[in-house]
C-alpha cells in the first residue's frame, strides 16, 4: 500500500456520504482537482466518480465502486478518522472533503473535529477545504503559521483551540497578537477588502461569505 497513488499525491479528495449527486467532473476541473486521487468513505462510494480506495465500516457502502475496500476494524473511531489515519503516511498537504456537511449535526461536528485534529498532529498539512452538499466551498481549516487570503466581504475566524492571532492587511478589523479562545465569537464577522493574512499559533477555521476570489 505504500506505493499507492493516494500516498504519492500532494492533494487528496475525500468523499463522504452527504452529497446530492455524484461529483461532476466540471466541478473537479474548476477546482483543479481532476487528477487528485479520490478516497470514498463508506457511502461516499455513490458520489466519488473515480475512487482509488473505499474505507469505512461498510454499513452504508453501496458497492457501486470496484475500488479496493479497506474495512474499519472496530467502532472506536469514525469512518473519517479511520480514513485519515489510513492515508497519514502519504505526502499530501492539501485536503479536499466533500460529503461531510449538511447531514446529521453530530456527524458533521465530529467530521470537523477529525479534520482539525489531523492538522494539529501533522504540521506539513497546510489546509483542508470542506464543501457543502452542492459541492461549493463552505470553509477551510488551516494549520499553525501564516496564511494569505483574497476575499471581499464578510469572513469569520474560529480557533479550534486557544491560540494567538494576528490578522493584517486589507480587512476592516485587524488584530495584533491577540488570544482567541476555542470557538470564541471574537473572530467572527470581519470584512475582507482584498488581500490579507492570518497568522495563528494553532489550528483555525476560516469561513468566508459568498464572493471570495
Amino acid at each position: 500500500m505504500n506505493d499507492a497513488v493516494h500516498l504519492k499525491s500532494e492533494t487528496l479528495v475525500i468523499v463522504g456520504p452527504v452529497l446530492a449527486s455524484v461529483l461532476p467532473s466540471e466541478k473537479l476541473n474548476q477546482l483543479g482537482l481532476a487528477s487528485a486521487p479520490q478516497i470514498a468513505v463508506d457511502g461516499g462510494d455513490r458520489f466519488a466518480p473515480n475512487p482509488v480506495l473505499v474505507v469505512g465500516d461498510g454499513d452504508s457502502k453501496s458497492g457501486a465502486s470496484t475500488a479496493p475496500f479497506h474495512p474499519k476494524p472496530d467502532q472506536d473511531q469514525t469512518d473519517l478518522a479511520f480514513a485519515l489515519k489510513l492515508v497519514n503516511p502519504g505526502r499530501w498537504t492539501d485536503l479536499h472533503l466533500f460529503g461531510f456537511l449538511g447531514g446529521r449535526k453530530d456527524h458533521e461536528l465530529a467530521a470537523i473535529g477529525e479534520v482539525c485534529r489531523a492538522l494539529a498532529i501533522r504540521m506539513d498539512l497546510t489546509r483542508a477545504s470542506l464543501y457543502d452538499q452542492s459541492g461549493d466551498l463552505a470553509f477551510t481549516v488551516h494549520n499553525i503559521g501564516t496564511h494569505a487570503f483574497v476575499h471581499h466581504g464578510v469572513f469569520s475566524v474560529l480557533a479550534f483551540e486557544s491560540a494567538r492571532f494576528t490578522i493584517a492587511g486589507a480587512c476592516r478589523f485587524p488584530i495584533r497578537d491577540q488570544t482567541l479562545l476555542s470557538f470564541s465569537g471574537v473572530g467572527i464577522s470581519n470584512v475582507g477588502e482584498g488581500v490579507f493574512t492570518i497568522q495563528s499559533s494553532g489550528v483555525f477555521m476560516m469561513l468566508p461569505s459568498k464572493g471570495s476570489e
